[in-house]
């Protein structure tokens, strides 16, 4: 996603709109693929349809991935460097539902201000807990876990930028898309 992001900011690539599904994920198109021009007249966006919990955002990411502190971290980084961020990030934390997985279609200029804001979070991210490595990340969540005394899947949890990142982009959501266009997806889990 980055170095497509950069691409597109650097206007190495050219399309009115541009679109990201899921390893195991993607929308139902098929053979049928709508005219987003038509979409994009009444909608912001095409995202993958919300997914509801029992529980806030901020429970569910803490109860699955443990790193309270980073999730903290991220929020702090909003409230920082990204002011007029900060208070759709507060709601989104709040809030029983969320457009994971980083599967979206949007406007190419749209897609330029998602890179720059979940990007900008994420290397600040990494600049504040020296995480260069995949390895740096293992250490960070070895320690976390020792701390709290959890046992965790640390191959799952070393994906935990990427899990950041949808957090962030429901953040961007939240703040620039009024009308969200969602689709179920096809999940192949």
């Amino acid at each position: 996603m980055y170095y497509i992001w950069k691409l597109y900011k650097e206007g190495n690539l050219n399309s009115k709109y541009v679109g990201f599904i899921h390893y195991r994920r993607i929308f139902p198109f098929k053979n049928n693929i709508p005219h987003l021009d038509e979409i994009f007249k009444n909608y912001d966006a095409i995202l993958k349809a919300r997914n509801q919990y029992k529980v806030t955002n901020r429970e569910y990411f803490i109860s699955h991935h443990i790193l309270e502190n980073l999730l903290n971290a991220t929020v702090n980084i909003i409230k920082e460097k990204y002011p007029e961020y900060y208070q759709y990030a507060l709601i989104y934390l709040e809030k029983k539902w969320a457009n994971n997985c980083n599967i979206f279609i949007m406007k190419k200029e749209d897609f330029i201000k998602w890179g720059e804001f979940v990007f900008g979070v994420l290397f600040e991210l990494d600049r504040r807990y020296n995480l260069k490595t995949d390895e740096d990340i293992r250490n960070l969540i070895i320690k976390e876990a020792i701390q709290l005394n959890k046992s965790l899947e640390v191959n799952y949890q070393r994906r935990i930028e990427a899990f950041l990142s949808e957090r962030i982009s429901n953040i961007f959501y939240e703040r620039h898309f009024k009308n969200k266009y969602e689709i179920p997806t096809l999940d192949f889990l």
